[in-house]
Order: C-alpha cells, then sequence, then structure tokens
C-alpha cells in the first residue's frame, strides 16, 4: 500500500497485533505500485523488476529464501506488463499475452504460464493483476 510514515506505523500496530511482521519500504521514484516492481508466483519463487522493486523488499525475500527471477525484457515490462500477472496455483500463473521472453524466463524456472489478451485492459493502465479480486487459496 502506498502511505505516509503516520499511515505505516498505524497499519503496521495493527497487523502485529494479529501475529504478523510488515515490512515497510519506500517505493522508488516513479513506481506507482509495488506490484510494478514486483510479483510473487510461488510459496517461495518472486519475479522482480530491479529498478523499480524496493531494495528492502528483494532484501526481505532473500532473508526469507526466495528465489528471485528478474525480469528479462524491460520493455516487455514496461510496455506489455509482463509482471502484472496472478498466480492461480504454486508456480502456474495467468500473464498477459505478448511476452514471450518473460514467458521463457518464467518456464524456465519450473512456472507453467497461462497468456490471455487484455490489450483492452492495459489501455487503461492495468493487466491481469490490477483486474483480479482476492483468489482464496488453501493454506499449506
Amino acid at each position: 500500500m502506498r502511505s505516509n510514515r503516520e499511515g505505516c506505523r498505524q497499519v503496521a500496530g495493527m497487523l502485529r497485533d494479529i501475529g504478523l511482521e510488515p515490512v515497510i519500504v519506500e517505493m522508488p521514484y516513479g513506481t506507482g505500485h509495488i506490484d510494478g516492481g514486483l510479483s510473487l508466483i510461488d510459496r517461495r519463487t518472486a519475479v522482480v523488476r530491479p529498478y523499480h522493486c524496493p531494495y528492502g523488499a528483494i532484501e526481505q525475500l532473500q532473508r526469507l529464501g526466495y528465489t528471485l527471477i528478474e525480469v528479462p525484457d524491460e520493455a516487455e515490462t514496461a510496455g506489455g506488463m509482463a509482471i502484472n500477472l496472478v498466480p492461480v496455483a504454486p508456480g502456474v500463473v495467468v500473464m498477459p499475452a505478448g511476452n514471450p521472453n518473460t514467458e521463457r524466463a518464467l518456464a524456465r524456472h519450473g512456472v507453467e504460464c497461462h497468456p490471455v489478451d487484455v490489450s483492452e485492459l492495459t489501455k487503461g493502465g492495468g493487466a491481469v493483476h490490477c483486474m483480479t479480486g482476492v483468489i482464496l487459496r488453501d493454506t499449506p
């Protein structure tokens, strides 16, 4: 979420009250949402866009033992919203069509990709992640 320090402090306190440990990070200049630089795609795998992902988030994911896949094609990520995707099961994602380099990179890491045409949605600045509500999943 985007917020000021006081908002972060208040939300962090509520999250701690329910047993969660929030990580507050500064967003890189020009990045509006963290999902423009980071997408979780499995229980311990994430795809990252290094210059748009807060370093504190990358550090935390590394401490937690995540495998980080760097985006292979900045043009796909910027223009095709390649990492604006949704995991529908561990290692299975629905992603915007037209991003073959990103799709191949994810597949090399064992990620099953299902590209879909969201060209009309991208005209409004969104893609698969933006159009998806919360998906209820079973806990491990």
